[in-house]
This record gives structure tokens, sequence and C-alpha cells, in this order.
């Protein structure tokens, strides 16, 4: 076809914090439906577990699947996967971000593709500011008029296209 290859771009949960996080999970529940005890194998800590190499807190290669691709060899974490995994980031892959430093990851774009990404970090970090204050944000706009919604859509616009 003679076409360019696109660039990807992904933003994935760094691994060990998913891993201690999913290992919490299953320990515990979450906040809206806790456990009073932690089910087994996950009553101990996980230090332990990882020191005595228990397979439910060493699984961190959930990730390898998913950049593998679709083969069926790529359905298991093994070397070769592993391998090709790899081998598709580096190939084909402009930048893999950490939902964990989602502001370095829209700098990074920024930079890599200012056509795309122009004032994304700063946009992005209104959006973080405004989830992070939603309570009084959300009882303010109620009050707004369409006009002013209007003015600060277009304020936010503008900023990414500067």
């Amino acid at each position: 076809f003679h076409k360019v290859a696109p660039s990807f771009i992904n933003v994935i949960r760094d691994p060990i914090e998913g891993l201690v996080s999913h290992y919490f999970f299953n320990a515990f529940g979450s906040k809206n439906a806790p456990l009073s005890t932690p089910k087994p194998p996950y009553n101990m800590p996980l230090d332990a577990c990882v020191r005595h190499r228990l397979g439910h807190c060493m699984n961190i290669h959930k990730l390898i699947p998913f950049f593998c691709g679709h083969d069926k060899a790529c359905r298991s974490s093994n070397p070769s996967s592993l391998a090709r995994a790899k081998r598709a980031v580096k190939e084909s892959y402009l930048i893999v971000g950490l939902t964990e430093d989602l502001h370095a990851f829209m700098e990074s774009l920024e930079t890599l593709m200012p056509q795309f990404f122009r004032n994304a970090s700063a946009v992005f970090a209104l959006q973080v500011y405004e989830q992070f204050y939603s309570f009084s944000f959300k009882s303010r706009e109620r009050s707004l008029s369409g006009k002013v919604k209007h003015v600060r859509l277009f304020t936010m616009q503008c900023a990414c296209a500067e």
C-alpha cells in the first residue's frame, strides 16, 4: 500500500502499582465492599508473598499479551511473547506513558507531536484541578448561564489551539 505506518501512543498503569493494587483488592475488597478478613491465599503480607514467589502475587506480566498482539503465541507470558511485546513497543509506539504520571506524558506529547497536542498539559492540569474541586464546580455550574458556559468552553478550546 506504500502508506506510512501509524505511530501508536498508549498509557498504561505502572505494573508494580497494578500488582499491589490487585493484591490488596483481592485481600481486603474495596472501599464500597470491604472484606472483614483477608481471604486465602491473600492472608499474608505482600512482601512475604513475593519473597516466597507465590504465583498469585508474582503475576505482573499482564501487559505482555497486550503489547505482544493477537497471535496465539501471545496469549501467555513467556520469554518469546516478552521479546515480541518489546519489539512491538520499540517498532510501533512513539510513546507509552504511565497513568501515575499523566502530566509528564502530556508534556512529552506536546514535544513529540505539537501539531496535535499543543498546550495539552495545561488543559490536562485544568481538568485535574476541576475534577479535584468538582464538588464546588458542579454547584457553581448550575448557576451559570449558557453564555458563561460557552465562554468557558471557548477559552479551553483556545488554550489547545495556541
